[in-house]
C-alpha cells in the first residue's frame, strides 16, 4: 500500500533463492525508482546443489504424497519437496557439503538417506525403498452395533500418545505405527458418545501393532431434555 517493493529471484535448483532490496540513498532510506533503467548491481547467488530420485514401496510401485526434506542442516530448516504420481521428485537450494534427508509418508515407516555428498549440480538417488509401517485396525461402534462415524482414536503407551486416526463413514479406523510398542485405544468424550479407555488406563486391552478386527463400543452419552417455560405463561 505505501509503494514499496522489492525483487525476488528464483534461481535454477544449484543456487540459492535471494532477495534484492532496491537498496538505501545517501540518507539511509529506501532508494526510490526514478524514471528509464535501474541499475541494482550485481545480486550475489550462493551456489547450491539439487538431488533427484523416487520414492517406491518394496515391490517397486511408486509412493505419491511422500515428504522429502533436509534431515541435517539447520541453514535449510523447512526445504523441503513433495512425491509426484511418479513418485519422483526433486529438491534443490541444498547447501555443498554433507546432509542427510529424510523420507515420510502416511502408512509408511519414515526412512533416512544419510552420507550425501552435495555439489553444483544435480545429483541422481537410488530408489528409496518405504516399507509399510506397522498398524492397529478394526471398527467403532455403539452398543446397539451402529457405526460411530467421526470419531477420533489415539493410541497410548505408559511412555505417551502415539499416532491418532478418525473413524470412517462405516466406523472403521486404522493406526499406523513407527514402533512395535503395544499401545491401548483411548477415545475422547464427546457430546454424543462417552470416552472410552480413558479413566482407567490401568485395565486396557492392550494390541500388539499388525492386530486387525479390533472392536471397540462406545457407550452412548447420557444426556437430560428439558423445557424452559415463563412461570405465568407457560
Amino acid at each position: 500500500p505505501d509503494g514499496w517493493f522489492s525483487i525476488v529471484l528464483a534461481p535454477p535448483l544449484w543456487y540459492a533463492r535471494a532477495e534484492a532490496p532496491l537498496g538505501e540513498d545517501a540518507d539511509g532510506r529506501p532508494r526510490r525508482l526514478v524514471a528509464g533503467d535501474n541499475d541494482l548491481g550485481d545480486v550475489l547467488l550462493r551456489d547450491r546443489g539439487a538431488v533427484d530420485g523416487r520414492v517406491v514401496d518394496e515391490g517397486g510401485l511408486p509412493i505419491a504424497g511422500a515428504v522429502i526434506s533436509v534431515a541435517s542442516k539447520s541453514d535449510v530448516t523447512g526445504l523441503q519437496e513433495v512425491t509426484d504420481e511418479h513418485g519422483r521428485f526433486v529438491l534443490g537450494g541444498l547447501p555443498e557439503g554433507k546432509i542427510g534427508l529424510r523420507v515420510v509418508a502416511d502408512g509408511w515407516l519414515a526412512t533416512n538417506v544419510n552420507g550425501m555428498v552435495i555439489v553444483r549440480e544435480t545429483r541422481h538417488l537410488d530408489d528409496v525403498v518405504l516399507v509399510r509401517a506397522p498398524s492397529i485396525s478394526g471398527v467403532v461402534v455403539d452398543e446397539a452395533g451402529s457405526p460411530a462415524r467421526g470419531v477420533e482414536l489415539r493410541a497410548r503407551t505408559r511412555g505417551g500418545f502415539g499416532p491418532a486416526a478418525m473413524s470412517g463413514e462405516d466406523g472403521s479406523f486404522t493406526l499406523f505405527f513407527d514402533s512395535v510398542a503395544p499401545h491401548w485405544i483411548q477415545v475422547p468424550a464427546t457430546e454424543e458418545y462417552d470416552s472410552y479407555g480413558v479413566l482407567h488406563p490401568e485395565t486396557a486391552t492392550l494390541f500388539e501393532p499388525g492386530t486387525t478386527g479390533v472392536r471397540v463400543v462406545l457407550r452412548r452419552a447420557t444426556s437430560v431434555t428439558f423445557r424452559v417455560v415463563d412461570a405465568a405463561t407457560h
